[in-house]
């Protein structure tokens, strides 16, 4: 029964109401009356009619406030203002202030009030209609990311929901088909379309078919259930293609698929879901897009392990060029591709991978810091989103360690080389060399054997030789059974007064000081 409160300051109109409402016919009651807004105000806090009628211009509070009172937090009360000739700017505004209806008090009929009474009366079942469709529909979107995202245990309570939300269909066969939205894999932030506005889109594609819903499962991937009915594998696949078309026409905006088998058991929705998830992800991860897969097969137990012979290829690939890298690592990921391995089975062959590079890396005595920079290796896996990603940063941290190990090897070329030339000077300085001469000796250019006994020594290769030679005369100087002209011939150096200039600039003496020190040191210990 509805309850309907009347407010007016005419008594006269209050008793013209109460008469004219049909109020069994209606299945109303009057559970109130008030002649001013306040009355009103109170009563309503007491009995919460579902319509009141009301005059406008009343004392203490008007019409307006009433209606301001009630809609400020029960809009689901229904107002119907009663208005004379010159209330025209007060219905207006009880009109904008939520009232559903006004009628002029000069037209108050039995007729005229019982059917905006009955008016009312039906948007009220309306709404309340449109209130338990919403609330039913949100239990259903409830319930059905419950079923795709959660392990649920109370069947009995899962078959009430079930029945409650009308999908008693799911206790049959269906079809699971996920939906990829291929942009958001490639570059999430060009997708300008949200995946709310996506999914009406869909759901407008396939509305005609009878039982099916869909949910989100992740930022662009959408999962569509579908009851089974006949030849239906077949015409989830049409209807794939549909929504592949739609998307496309209306948003730009390409699809892929991946379609599982029948399905009877609805605790079968989240493991299922997931594993077509994967599998999405997967072909995503290969580098695949727009495709439409009914591939379910599970791979998920394998995983993909270094091999020794691998390590051996990896290490003989060092030493080659980068062509031969990228030849192995291409034919590598293209058998890891077509193996239909997924993203997590890799984690333990890529950790495997570095491991070993780090492992050369420490052999060859490289610079860690020169191949990976300030990044983990190890935490990079998670960072890859295709296979083609982390085929490349293998390639990459190939190359890097060809070079790498193609510096160190010239590096200690060029020291060993230059330890063969400091040992040719200290045997040979007494000769006459030159930069030239050592050049031709070692079959290297002289701006090559300059340029590499510099970056090795850390000193002029001229710089050295008169250093040995310094050295040598200093001694031949301590004997004392030398001249100074013969220990100059006898260093290399035809030049005395050279011999005599290089001596003072190497020790800070000339030879003739350095003679009265060592004899004056030799008389003060005598």
């Amino acid at each position: 029964m509805y309850k309907i409160m009347l407010v007016d300051d005419d008594p006269i109109v209050l008793v013209q109401l109460k008469k004219s409402i049909q109020w069994e016919k209606l299945n109303c009651e009057m559970v109130a009356e008030a002649s001013d807004g306040k009355q009103a105000i109170d009563a309503f806090n007491t009995y919460k009619p579902d319509i009141i009628l009301t005059d406008i211009s009343m004392p203490r509070a008007n019409g307006i406030d009433l209606i301001n009172y009630i809609n400020n937090g029960f809009k689901e009360t229904k107002i119907i203002v009663l208005s004379a000739y010159d209330d025209f700017e007060y219905v207006r505004n009880s009109l904008k202030n939520g009232a559903v209806d006004y009628l002029l008090k000069y037209q108050i009929t039995e007729n005229s009030i019982n059917d905006i009474i009955e008016k009312t009366i039906w948007q009220i079942n309306t709404e309340h209609k449109d209130k338990d469709e919403f609330s039913i529909s949100k239990e259903r979107e409830h319930l059905i990311y419950d079923l795709v995202t959660k392990e649920l245990t109370d069947t009995d309570y899962l078959e009430e929901r079930i029945h409650k939300t009308a999908l008693d269909w799911v206790k049959g066969e269906f079809i699971l088909a996920v939906c990829g939205i291929d942009l958001y894999f490639e570059d999430p932030s060009k997708v300008s379309i949200d995946d709310t506005t996506i999914r009406m889109l869909i759901d407008e594609t396939i509305k005609y078919y009878h039982n099916f819903f869909l949910v989100s499962l992740d930022k662009g991937i959408i999962l569509l259930v579908f009851q089974a009915k006949g030849n239906s594998a077949d015409e989830v696949i049409d209807l794939a293609k549909q929504i592949r078309t739609m998307l496309k026409r209306f948003c730009n905006l390409d699809l892929s698929f991946v379609i599982s088998d029948f399905l009877s058991d609805y605790r079968m929705l989240k493991p299922k879901s997931d594993h077509l998830k994967r599998l999405l992800l997967q072909e995503y991860f290969k580098g695949n897009k727009n495709f439409l897969s009914q591939n379910t097969a599970n791979t998920e137990k394998y995983i993909l392990r270094l091999t020794p012979e691998q390590e051996q290829q990896i290490t003989e690939l060092i030493f080659l060029g980068p062509d031969d890298i990228k030849d192995y690592i291409s034919r590598l990921f293209a058998d890891i591709k077509s193996s239909g391995i997924m993203k997590h089975q890799l984690q333990v062959f890529y950790v495997e991978y570095i491991s070993f590079i780090i492992k050369k890396v420490n052999e060859y005595q490289l610079d860690n810091t020169l191949l990976f920079a300030e990044t983990n290796p190890y935490d990079m896996f998670d960072q890859f989103n295709t296979l083609e990603e982390i085929e490349h940063s293998l390639t990459e941290t190939m190359f890097t360690l060809q070079r790498l190990a193609k510096e160190r090897r010239q590096a200690l070329k060029q020291i060993s080389l230059c330890k063969n030339i400091s040992d040719y000077i200290r045997e040979n300085y007494q000769h006459k060399i030159s930069l030239q001469s050592i050049a031709e000796n070692f079959a290297v250019s002289p701006s090559y054997l300059s340029r590499t006994f510099k970056k090795t020594q850390g000193v002029n290769i001229i710089n050295f030789i008169n250093q040995i030679r310094m050295e040598h005369a200093k001694e031949k100087i301590l004997q004392g059974n030398t001249s100074l002209q013969e220990i100059a011939l006898d260093v290399g150096i035809q030049n005395y007064n050279y011999f005599y200039l290089l001596f003072k600039e190497t020790y800070g003496f000339t030879p003739s000081e350095y003679i009265r020190i060592v004899e004056q040191n030799n008389e003060n210990i005598g």
